[in-house]
C-alpha cells in the first residue's frame, strides 16, 4: 500500500482516506483517476444518479470539441487513443450563408490540425469506468451536499437513495461540481472570497439532424457547421451514429429572440428566412423549437479558489466559461494536468497541499481568465466576423504566414487549440498577430500584394523572442503533430 502523506501545515496525516472529491462529471472523474495514480485514496461524491445505469439529462450541450489540452490530460491516464477512437475529427469550419452556399475555413495548415467532436455522455461514462478500475476510488451517487462546515471539516449530505441525512468528516476537499457549484457558494462564508457570475444575454436550444436512410451523414461529416447571421447563429457537430447535434444561439430579448419566437407561424417564418437550408434536415423543427428547453450560459470568475489547505475549486466550479472556443472541458482537463504536474514535482512522502493549492491558483487563475475573455471574442467571431471581408482576408494571409514561417508564426487559434502554451500567452500573441496583419495588409485587397520580407522582419522582432520560454509547450505544433502521434 502506498504510504503517501499530506503535509497539512505543521502536522502529517495519512492520506489514504483523505481526499473527498465533489462532482463525478468530466473533470472530477478524470481528477479522481489522476489522484489515484499517485496512491491517493479518493471518495468521489456525485449528486446525480450513475449515468451508466440511469438515463439522465446531460444538463448542457451533449457535444464537446476536445483538442490538444484535453487529449494531453487523457494521455496521463492512458485514455488518449480510446477517446479519439470514439470521436469525429473536424478539420474545418463549414460556413453556410443565407443563399445556401458553403465556405470551408480549415482549422490549420493541413489535415493534421483538427478538433474532435465527442459525446459528453460517452466521455463521462468512459472516465467513470476508469474510476471503477481503481481500488482507491470509491464513487457514491445520489449524494446532495446540504452544507459544509469548513472550520470543523464536516459535510452534511443527504443520500437520496437511502433517504438519509448524515454528517461526513473530511480531511481534504476538492470540488469539481460545475458552474453552478454548491461548494463555491459555501465559500461565500469566507470573508476574503469574491465571485461574479455573468449570464450571457443569449440562450440556446438543441436539435437533432438525422442521418440519411442509408445511415450516412446529411452534411459534410468532418466539419463544424456554422450558420452565422450577425446577431445569432446555428451550429452543428457530428456524432458517431451519423446524426448532427444542431444548436441555435439566440438572444433572450429583442426583435429576433427566444421571447419573440412564441408561436408556430413566427418560428416557421424565422427558419425559412434565416436557415432555409435546414428545414429538410431537422425533423419536426417547429415542434422541437417550441418544446425543447432553453439553455443558458454563464461566465464564472472567483477568487481565491483555495481555502488554505482545506479545499480547492477546479474546472467550471472555479472558472466557468461560455462555450465558443470549445475550451471549457479542455481548460478543466488542463487543471487536472497541472495538479498532476504539481504532484509529480513534489516529494510524495510529504505532499504540502497548502503549497500545491496556492501554486495551482496563482498559475491557473490568469490563464483561465484569459480563455474566458477569448471565448467571448470567439463568440463574436463565429456569430458575425466569419462573414466580414476584412476578417476573411486577414485569415487568408494568416494561413499563408503559418505556412511560410512554420515554427515561427502561430495563429491565436493554433496556440489555443493545438498547443499547451498558457492561455494568457496565446491571448497576448493574438493581439501581436493582429497588429502584424494590420501592418502588412490593413490597406490591401489582394493577398498577392503582401510584403513577406516585411512579414519575416516583423515576426523575427515581435514573435520569435516571446516563444523562447514555451518551446516545450510548442513542440508538437512545431513538429506539425498537435496530438503527439
Amino acid at each position: 500500500m502506498n504510504t503517501t502523506k499530506i503535509n497539512n501545515q505543521n502536522s502529517m496525516h495519512n492520506v489514504n482516506d483523505q481526499i473527498t472529491l465533489i462532482g463525478a462529471g468530466l473533470v472530477g472523474s478524470l481528477l479522481a483517476v489522476v489522484l489515484a495514480k499517485y496512491g491517493l485514496k479518493v471518495k468521489l461524491i456525485e449528486k446525480r444518479p450513475d449515468m451508466r445505469i440511469e438515463t439522465i439529462s446531460a444538463g448542457r450541450s451533449i457535444n464537446l470539441a476536445i483538442s490538444t489540452r484535453g487529449i494531453k490530460a487523457l494521455d496521463l491516464i492512458g485514455m488518449k487513443k480510446t477517446i479519439l477512437d470514439q470521436a469525429i475529427p473536424m478539420y474545418t469550419r463549414a460556413i453556410h450563408d443565407l443563399e445556401g452556399s458553403i465556405n470551408m475555413q480549415p482549422y490549420g495548415i493541413n489535415d493534421n490540425y483538427y478538433i474532435n467532436s465527442i459525446s459528453r455522455n460517452v466521455l463521462n461514462k468512459a472516465l467513470l469506468d476508469k474510476c471503477g478500475e481503481s481500488s482507491l476510488i470509491e464513487t457514491k451517487f445520489n449524494q446532495h451536499i446540504e452544507s459544509i462546515d469548513f472550520k470543523n471539516k464536516k459535510i452534511t449530505c443527504h443520500d437520496v437513495t437511502l433517504n438519509q441525512t448524515f454528517e461526513d468528516p473530511y480531511k481534504v476537499l476538492m470540488a469539481c461540481d460545475g458552474a453552478n457549484s454548491q461548494i463555491r457558494n459555501f465559500y461565500n462564508y469566507s470573508p476574503h472570497f469574491r465571485q461574479s457570475i455573468d449570464k450571457l444575454d443569449y440562450g440556446y436550444k438543441e436539435f437533432t439532424i438525422s442521418p440519411n436512410p442509408d445511415g450516412s451523414f446529411r452534411l459534410a461529416k468532418n466539419a463544424l457547421h456554422i450558420w452565422p447571421r450577425g446577431n445569432f447563429m446555428l451550429i452543428a457537430l457530428p456524432n458517431m451514429e451519423g446524426t448532427f447535434t444542431a444548436t441555435l444561439f439566440l438572444p433572450y430579448e429583442g426583435e429576433i429572440s427566444f421571447n419573440e419566437l412564441n408561436s408556430r407561424i413566427k418560428v416557421d417564418t424565422f427558419f425559412k428566412s434565416y436557415f432555409n437550408d435546414t428545414l429538410n434536415l431537422i425533423e419536426n423543427l417547429t415542434d422541437a423549437f417550441l418544446t425543447s428547453p432553453t439553455g443558458h450560459m454563464v461566465t464564472v470568475k472567483c477568487q481565491p479558489w483555495n481555502i488554505s489547505n482545506e479545499a480547492l475549486l477546479l474546472g467550471d466550479a472555479a472558472h466557468g466559461i461560455i462555450p465558443f472556443y470549445g475550451q471549457g472541458m479542455n481548460c478543466g482537463f488542463e487543471d487536472v494536468s497541472f495538479i498532476d504536474k504539481l504532484l509529480g514535482n513534489g516529494n510524495l512522502d510529504s505532499i504540502n497541499l497548502n503549497t500545491i493549492f496556492n501554486n495551482f491558483f496563482e498559475e491557473r487563475k490568469p490563464n483561465c481568465d484569459a480563455i474566458s475573455d477569448m471565448a467571448y471574442d470567439n463568440f463574436i467571431e463565429m456569430r458575425d466576423k466569419v462573414r466580414d471581408p476584412k476578417f476573411l482576408f486577414f485569415k487568408i494571409i494568416e494561413a499563408e504566414l503559418e505556412k511560410k514561417f512554420k515554427g515561427e508564426y502561430f495563429s491565436r487559434y493554433s496556440l489555443v487549440s493545438f498547443s499547451n502554451v498558457p492561455y494568457s500567452f496565446a491571448k497576448l500573441m493574438g493581439e501581436i498577430n493582429y497588429n502584424i496583419l494590420n501592418e502588412l495588409a490593413g490597406n490591401l485587397n489582394d493577398n498577392k500584394e503582401v510584403d513577406f520580407a516585411l512579414a519575416a522582419k516583423l515576426i523575427k522582432i515581435k514573435c520569435k523572442p516571446l516563444f523562447e520560454p514555451y518551446l516545450a509547450d510548442l513542440a508538437n505544433l512545431v513538429n506539425d503533430n498537435p496530438y503527439g502521434y
